[in-house]
């Protein structure tokens, strides 16, 4: 009783011979292309790892972070992969003269040809799937999870006894941490604001989120800016107070780039969620623009 055929078999009529060279190509293609991109990958992270050093982030975020920029390799490296194993197997079949076998044996060209074209055709729908859907989904969580990192995670990295740069215009010191996540000896030092830099000291303090954004709220404290007019010293002295922990220079929530949208999205932009300099990319935009009186 013979088995029932699968559905790839159904889709593609295959020989024992076309499934020979089939696997062949298959077992190439994977070994080249995994290769190419963990040398990409590897590569590219070299760009992340200030935020492990910097940053103290551990490694499981980092390659969690880095990983979610693999389709889009994947993506690029597929077609030229897929080119050169068939170009290269099909020249290793002629020289251990194989594909002589074939012809001896009342193959056509292009019954020799199926398996490669099957594997190019496999590919192509694979580079579809990438482009339409999983690449755009998987850019979208890199920037959104990179955005995180950058702006809001990077502020409970504070460690205990170290100038910890949370941007490049505001450094916190921490004297130590309770196990309740108290901070105590608390030096913020504050430059976001041009005209005005500031240096805090707090007895105390705790973080809180409100809104999706990092705040520390501090006791018994003092706020000492220099008067630029005069070049006195201002002392302001609290009891409370609050302030955030992200870069003013970066929004609460960053625009999307055209690559993390879908095809429905891109027919139908937003504005309000779409970058100022890549409204001009969308033919719908570009339509409007020009039928506009």
């Amino acid at each position: 009783m013979s088995a029932s055929p699968t559905l790839f078999q159904r889709l593609f009529p295959t020989t024992l011979l076309d499934r020979y060279v089939l696997k062949q190509l298959a077992l190439g293609l994977t070994g080249i292309t995994t290769g190419a991109i963990a040398l990409i990958w590897l590569m590219q992270s070299l760009r992340f790892v200030s935020l492990v050093v910097d940053r103290g982030l551990s490694l499981r975020v980092f390659l969690e972070l880095t990983g979610l920029m693999i389709p889009s390799f994947l993506a690029v490296i597929l077609p030229i992969t897929t080119f050169l194993v068939i170009l290269f197997g099909y020249q290793r079949m002629t020289s251990d003269r194989e594909t002589t076998v074939m012809q001896a044996a009342g193959l056509s060209a292009s019954q020799m040809a199926r398996p490669g074209v099957i594997c190019a055709t496999i590919a192509t729908v694979l580079c579809y799937l990438l482009n339409l859907w999983i690449v755009p989904t998987s850019y979208h969580s890199f920037k959104k999870y990179q955005f995180e990192i950058r702006n809001r995670l990077a502020a409970y990295l504070i460690q205990e006894g170290v100038f910890t740069p949370l941007s490049k215009d505001m450094t916190v010191y921490v004297r130590s941490k309770d196990r309740n996540g108290q901070l105590r000896g608390i030096f913020v030092e504050d430059d976001r604001l041009p005209q005005s830099h500031a240096t805090i000291l707090a007895e105390y303090g705790s973080m809180i989120v409100v809104d999706d954004v990092p705040h520390v709220v501090l006791y018994n404290g003092s706020r000492q800016e220099i008067d630029k007019h005069n070049g006195r010293l201002d002392v302001l002295t609290f009891k409370r107070n609050l302030i955030d922990l992200t870069s003013k220079n970066h929004p609460a929530r960053q625009p999307r780039d055209a690559g993390e949208m879908s095809i429905s999205e891109l027919l139908n932009p937003e504005n309000a969620s779409v970058s100022p300099r890549d409204r001009g990319k969308f033919a719908v935009e570009a339509w409007k623009r020009l039928t506009s009186p």
